[in-house]
């Protein structure tokens, strides 16, 4: 992260009294590719509901949980699944959108994503990438038991997971290799 972040994103908090609130990265291979980010423009604020909305539509939020600056009460009694390697943080922050009353979407690029070769997401293709579906299906699974007026957006997300494996695996060409 910047230097600043911690500063920005918590002053963010204080301000707009938000439960969580997000940012975005940026990617760098090299330290001459970070930008630094000067200036806090005024966060967009939503519900917690209109962001699990956003995050279930693949908008804004991201999946992942690098990004997010969480109040503590929100996570207190949520852990990651064991035994999944990827995309456990998918499912970790939605159970935090479900308990979130207001967040705050910034759209500084504070998280410096780093792309290196051999890293979880430059491995070759392998049962791991199930993980996706799996939290996906989990999601809907939730979301029609307690929050059924969201259905068709946790479906959206399923389908893109399942359309998003589907078309990688037949570009690495290992469709074959699993059974699923």
């Amino acid at each position: 992260i910047l230097s600043n972040t911690l500063a920005d994103v918590y002053a963010t908090a204080q301000e707009t009294n938000a439960d969580l609130v997000t940012f975005q990265y940026q990617k760098v291979a090299q330290e001459t590719d970070i930008r630094e980010v000067n200036h806090v423009g005024a966060p967009r604020i939503c519900s917690g509901d209109e962001a699990l909305q956003l995050f279930l539509k693949e908008q804004l939020l991201g999946v992942s949980i690098w990004g997010k600056f969480i109040h503590r009460s929100n996570i207190e009694t949520i852990t990651f699944e064991a035994g999944r390697t990827t995309h456990e943080d998918k499912y970790f922050l939605f159970e935090v959108l479900c308990r979130a009353k207001k967040v705050a979407i910034l759209n500084e690029q504070y998280y410096c994503y780093w792309t290196r070769a051999n890293s979880i997401t430059t491995k070759p293709f392998s049962q791991r990438w199930f993980d996706e579906y799996y939290f996906a299906e989990k999601i809907y699974s939730v979301i029609c038991s307690h929050k059924p007026e969201f259905e068709a957006e946790a479906r959206y997300q399923v389908l893109s997971v399942c359309y998003f494996l589907i078309r990688y695996m037949d570009q690495l060409k290992v469709s074959q290799q699993f059974s699923r």
